[in-house]
């Protein structure tokens, strides 16, 4: 199967409001979204599109049993659950459905921009990425919870330098955050666990 097939969003709930409302959130991903208003729907949509992330809203949270063995052997699936209210017990119970992330139907809307962005890169080729070297090398400062100044004085450069370097790590990688960055890098294997940190 080819990586373009993997791209679909299947976005699961059964309040039209709700899904439009996710349309218009996720459309800063930049993915194909494809709508289900049923567990049966959301399956076959999967299942046919080959996609690699299921958003369930809240209107289909409530049984997630059927999300286990979705997707074809060796697929990876990620899937996000929009709750009405999370605690312990609705992310516990999502969790053991299979969830990759949790968030609250409440929270601000950038918060599943967020998650599904970051499942999304989680998808993908490390090779896409196209990071040059002196990129991945300021990753790796990033990742260790350098500053823009600590990484300046450790590679001979200016704050400025590092500022333009991180822009275009957050282009490729498709983030907009040094924490959305550091966890793509640790995810995707980009950079080496290093203890130390930039002086």
């Amino acid at each position: 199967m080819e990586f373009a097939a993997n791209l679909h969003v299947v976005v699961l709930d059964d309040d039209k409001d709700w899904t439009a409302a996710a349309r218009a959130v996720l459309q800063r991903v930049g993915r194909p979204l494809v709508e289900a208003t049923t567990a049966d729907e959301a399956r076959d949509l999967i299942e046919r599109l080959g996609a690699s992330l299921l958003v369930v809203g809240p209107g289909a949270a409530d049984d997630l049993d059927w999300i286990r063995g979705v997707g074809k052997d060796g697929d990876l699936l990620h899937v996000i659950v929009v709750v009405r209210e999370a605690n312990a017990k609705t992310a516990g119970a999502a969790f053991a459905a299979g969830a990759t992330a949790v968030i609250s139907d409440s929270a601000a809307t950038g918060n599943l921009a967020s998650a599904v962005t970051l499942a999304a890169v989680a998808t993908a080729p490390v090779d896409r990425f196209g990071l040059s070297d002196r990129e991945l090398e300021i990753l790796a400062f990033v990742t260790r919870g350098a500053s823009n100044a600590q990484i300046a004085r450790a590679l001979w450069v200016s704050d400025q330098t590092v500022k333009f370097h991180l822009s275009r790590i957050y282009r490729k990688l498709g983030v907009s955050s040094r924490t959305e960055a550091a966890w793509v890098a640790r995810s995707q294997g980009l950079v080496a666990e290093a203890p130390a940190s930039a002086q």
